[in-house]
């Protein structure tokens, strides 16, 4: 994606597949921002890309396959977006897990996986993204 010369804001969208995360990104297309969203499941992803540039006119959209429970996949979201783009003026972090488990296995997860992930994905992304 070949974006040097564009004067377009660009908005990176965690959880940009489905749901809120989705309706945000036709929204921020609408309003002529270039579009870089992560999900976890690819196939929505390509039917969320298609969604977003029926949005907007002319604008670009970038789709990350990413677990942001991973903090190098979070990295390499920012990365390839600051790749595509040059930069990142909105960043929105809508991932989420939403498990289907028993309660104690829910907190379980969360508290050795998500929370601590929630955190350090946030702050990396903020960071890379050149926010201080």
């Amino acid at each position: 994606m070949d974006n040097e010369n564009s004067t377009s804001p660009v908005c990176l969208i965690t959880g940009g597949s489905s749901g809120i995360g989705l309706a945000t990104a036709r929204q921020f297309a609408r309003n002529g921002y270039d579009i870089s969203i992560c999900g976890r499941r690819e196939a929505k992803l390509a039917d969320a890309k298609q969604e977003i540039l029926s949005a907007g006119d002319g604008i670009q959209c970038l789709t990350l396959h990413a677990d942001l429970t991973d903090v190098e996949q979070a990295r390499n979201v920012a990365d390839e977006t600051i790749a595509s783009f040059g930069r990142v003026d909105v960043l929105v972090n809508n991932a989420s897990d939403a498990p289907w488990l028993r309660l104690k296995i829910f907190l379980q997860k969360c508290l050795n996986r998500r929370s601590m992930s929630a955190f350090a994905v946030c702050f990396t992304l903020r960071r890379l993204c050149g926010s201080k």
